[in-house]
């Protein structure tokens, strides 16, 4: 295929699945969302610059990402102040206080697995200057940046709409959004029709917005436990969570009531004081009883199921059960 047949009219190149903004409304409001965060600015799939040009314009330090190395040339030579890095989005440090970007469709869910599985608390604007401030539009990737500690505080992203009423619990709870309730909240901002973008894509578009807890429903330390109590019930079987959560043996999500530990980190071999009520690590089935308490001091119905629960209950049930 020849670099004229593998463009689109609008010039996007199919196989990095772009599919750029052009409608007005949109643009807008994302501006507005933006206008209430604060720090340097990241943008991931820049395109043809319908953000970064506005958004270049808010007086705050902006990086853009863009990985088609002819768009990335152009836009640092029509924005010079504008930090123009030819990456790979999954491979581009997260160290700016806001991100923003219109994600190209098949790449949401890594996109979205990486903010929330990768990050510390955000960093000042001049150590994002020093991160990333030698390099510009055509420079090649030094490795993967992947390994470096990422911050960031706020993200709005332009998905796909369904993936964004998922995301915000509209319709239903999901996996990935009770597994990172305790220390983020989703909310959904606007549906973007098909014809906004170009090359049309076969669905609509919604705005999603992700914000870092300013104080966590739960510690850090307690995140692999929980984690793995909340895949159990997602996966368990069951009529209800009665059900589910009484099979679920503590053998099925093991490390529950512990601390996560750093890879190649020795064992700790003290123990925490048990919370009352804490059962012995390595136990069976719980006893319908304590399910039964448990979820009813979270105002949680036997029958109801995993996608059922607001974030607040999904800390009371793992702070109960663990």
């Amino acid at each position: 295929m020849s670099s004229r047949s593998s463009r689109s009219l609008h010039g996007g190149r199919h196989e990095l699945g772009q599919n750029f903004l052009h409608h007005r409304p949109t643009i807008d409001l994302i501006l507005e969302l933006v206008r209430r965060t604060d720090g340097p600015l990241l943008e991931l799939g820049a395109g043809d610059g319908a953000l970064t040009v506005p958004l270049s314009r808010l007086g705050r330090p902006l990086t853009a990402v863009e990985l088609d190395e002819h768009r990335a040339a152009r836009l640092a030579r029509r924005l010079p102040e504008v930090r123009v890095l030819q990456r790979d989005a999954l491979r581009v440090r997260l160290d700016a206080e806001t991100i923003v970007g219109n994600v190209p469709f098949h790449l949401t869910t890594p996109i979205l697995r990486r903010l929330l599985e990768h990050g510390g608390p955000p960093r000042s604007a001049h150590a994002t200057g020093r991160d990333q401030g030698s390099q510009r539009s055509g420079d090649r990737p030094r490795g993967d940046d992947r390994r470096h500690g990422d911050g960031w505080r706020d993200a709005l992203l332009l998905v796909q709409w369904e993936v964004a009423r998922k995301r915000a619990g509209v319709g239903g709870g999901t996996l990935m959004g009770a597994l990172a309730a305790p220390w983020f909240e989703f909310a959904l901002h606007g549906r973007v029709p098909a014809s906004g973008f170009r090359p049309m894509p076969s669905v609509d578009g919604g705005v999603l917005s992700i914000h870092r807890r300013e104080s966590p429903l739960l510690p850090a330390s307690e995140r692999r436990g929980y984690e793995a109590f909340v895949r159990a019930a997602f996966t368990g079987r069951g009529r209800g969570l009665a059900q589910i959560l009484g099979r679920v043996s503590d053998r099925q999500h093991a490390g529950t009531g512990g601390t996560s530990r750093p890879p190649g980190a020795p064992h700790d071999r003290t123990r925490e004081p048990a919370r009352p009520g804490a059962r012995p690590r390595g136990a069976g089935p719980r006893e319908p009883a304590l399910v039964r308490t448990a979820l009813r001091a979270a105002g949680i119905g036997p029958q109801a199921l995993p996608r059922d629960l607001a974030p607040a209950q999904w800390v009371m049930l793992w702070q109960r059960l663990s």
